[in-house]
């Protein structure tokens, strides 16, 4: 009623945890009278408060917001335990009610919860890893998967076109990952692609595709960010000190594959070098600077 007595856009935010979709039987688009804007956790920048003023954030306030992830809530409690508790009842509350507003589907809480622990710690979380590891019909699993993309618990990363496999999914939370038992390397590899699609999906310019890239070898380049016409940025993980000239073959050999690419090897390393077209940064870095380029775009739209 009040739309139809005033027209003016913009009136309403409405906020939900569930996609808009046909999974709910909704069955108008809403296409030219509705817009809709994904949010994610709070990224580390947001929670650091970082901009340009800062030359680098510490090491120790990587690894914990690695562990805390960005959950409103409980991204700030203190108390580990606290903190634990408060993110075991999200996955619950995910598992046990919220995975049933889709009525049409026939979805088990068990089997959620599974597939959500196995997507934390499994090397490749692809379905037919899932189905294996769980040992569910995959027709059931890519049902239970496709609904916890729809409530944003997992996100899809499709294979590079230039390598090869299968998507994978990612739990959309260093925090909750964590809780589950991820590793360091799979809590970075979130806390990253979290952090690249969060600025591009509020930066209100045009939107980046995300991959990652795995080759005839599978070896596994964590995220590819592709501008739409423009650049694609590589990055690679490690978790070792020691960084040699041939840990960078795999992402020369990228390079080359995709002319246009710029990779980077994020090591946990106190300075940054380049080899030919590689850069290696430490893992700190790679949050100033996506600070600092999200800082130079605003000031060039400023400009123009």
């Amino acid at each position: 009623m009040l739309v139809d007595e005033n027209r003016r856009t913009g009136t309403f935010l409405l906020l939900g945890s569930t996609e808009f979709s046909i999974l709910q039987n909704i069955r108008e688009s809403l296409t030219g009278r509705m817009g809709r804007i994904r949010l994610y956790p709070m990224n580390f920048s947001e929670i650091q408060g970082l901009d340009k003023k800062i030359s680098k954030p510490t090491r120790s306030q990587l690894l914990k917001h690695f562990e805390a992830g960005g959950m409103p809530g409980i991204a700030f409690s203190r108390d580990t335990q606290v903190r634990s508790d408060l993110l075991q009842d999200w996955i619950d509350l995910t598992c046990q009610r919220d995975i049933f507003q889709f009525k049409r589907l026939r979805l088990d809480s068990e089997l959620a919860y599974a597939l959500l622990r196995n997507c934390a710690t499994l090397e490749e979380p692809t379905g037919a890893a899932l189905a294996s590891a769980t040992r569910a019909n995959p027709k059931k699993v890519a049902t239970h998967i496709k609904a916890l993309i729809e409530l944003f618990v997992l996100m899809p990363l499709q294979p590079h076109p230039s390598g090869t496999g299968k998507p994978i999914f990612l739990i959309l939370d260093s925090g909750v990952a964590a809780h589950l038992g991820a590793n360091l390397m799979r809590q970075f590899h979130i806390s990253l692609t979290v952090e690249r699609m969060s600025k591009n999906g509020y930066s209100g310019s045009k939107r980046n595709s995300y991959f990652y890239y795995r080759s005839t070898g599978k070896k596994l380049i964590h995220l590819v960010e592709e501008e739409l016409g423009g650049q694609t940025r590589a990055f690679q993980i490690f978790d070792r000190e020691s960084v040699k000239k041939t840990d960078l073959e795999l992402l020369k050999a990228f390079q080359k594959k995709n002319p246009t690419s710029s990779p980077t090897l994020l090591a946990p390393i106190s300075e940054g070098w380049k080899e030919a077209v590689v850069r290696v940064l430490p893992w700190e870095e790679i949050y100033t600077d996506i600070s600092t380029n999200s800082s130079n775009q605003k000031e060039k739209m400023s400009g123009n």
